[in-house]
């Protein structure tokens, strides 16, 4: 595997993989909170696997946290790996009691962000030492070095590395970026209907998109079909009735987004460049994050990992 590809694993991704292993169980923490009986929701696995606190709406760090640990504690405590914010899980009162439930106390790991060594070796992939040196030393001149730490922000540098002046802050990196990754660059796809618009009704599509999320508190925007979509998901001909459902259809199929927009890349949006036309580019964050795991009756395990 590509150190690139390696870069795409990010934390939902791997918690995804790990939900998938037997014995476990991914479940996106909205979902289990919500649940009358979130012991069934674990089925004939062990090990709930617990992703997307930001999607829950508290009006205080750690209250997330809080209402996932009630959640186990209704479901007698199962084992349980839980990805949040070091903030969160430092702000919840429940954690404290989680060693007298449990009977050990958690493991906590730690994401730790992409080295300067190494965001200098993926940058020099496709731009050659010498020019990956020049970007960094350009970012770093300009307070901006925390960019490189984070997956998601360096795959925007290295969308714009090339450029021949190059972004002196966060806002023009998302700007750059945006209208780089935007357009159709597969030469066996001219007929695309991505090829088909220009860089407005490509960022206004995308802008609604998000827009849509916001207003509704979605989890994310589904193309599937009403009988089989998640409750919290809302529908593409939905976000619609904002933006061109062409223009919408083809930016889902571009790089600038996923197939299915999910909550957590736009909360971490600049939100100036969300409502806008540049609303687009959203980096996901690792460093910062915590993976903290649990186990009845036994010594507590997880894997450890990082976003290199």
């Amino acid at each position: 595997m590509s150190s690139w590809a390696m870069l795409e694993w990010e934390k939902t991704t791997l918690l995804e993989e790990i939900g998938q292993e037997a014995g476990y169980k991914f479940v996106h923490a909205r979902r289990l909170i919500r649940s009358n009986d979130p012991l069934k929701l674990l089925g004939d696995a062990n090990t709930f696997v617990i992703d997307a606190l930001d999607e829950i709406a508290v009006q205080a760090e750690g209250d997330a946290v809080d209402a996932v640990l009630a959640s186990l504690e209704v479901a007698g405590f199962p084992n349980f790996i839980l990805s949040c914010r070091v903030a969160d899980w430092r702000s919840a009162t429940s954690a404290q009691a989680l060693g007298d439930a449990y009977g050990n106390d958690p493991l906590e790991l730690f994401l730790e962000p992409i080295s300067r060594c190494d965001a200098r070796s993926l940058l020099s992939k496709g731009i050659g030492d010498e020019r990956a040196e020049t970007v960094l030393i350009h970012f770093e001149e300009r307070g901006l070095e925390g960019l490189f730490g984070n997956p998601q922000t360096l795959k925007l540098i290295r969308a714009v590395a090339s450029s021949e002046e190059l972004p002196v802050s966060k806002a023009a990196l998302f700007t750059l970026a945006a209208a780089k990754m935007w357009a159709e660059h597969s030469q066996k796809k001219p007929n695309s209907s991505l090829s088909r618009l220009n860089e407005i009704e490509a960022l206004d599509a995308a802008g609604a998109t998000f827009s849509s999320l916001i207003l509704t508190g979605k989890r994310a925007v589904s193309r599937s079909s009403a009988l089989v979509m998640d409750q919290d998901d809302l529908a593409v001909a939905d976000v619609g009735l904002l933006a061109s459902r062409e223009a919408i259809d083809a930016v889902l199929g571009s790089r600038l987004l996923t197939s299915k927009v999910t909550v957590t890349e736009r909360r971490l949006c600049n939100r100036e460049h969300i409502l806008g036309r540049q609303g687009t580019v959203c980096p996901a964050t690792g460093a910062g994050s915590r993976v903290v795991t649990g186990a009845a009756g036994s010594d507590a395990c997880g894997t450890q990992y990082s976003t290199r």
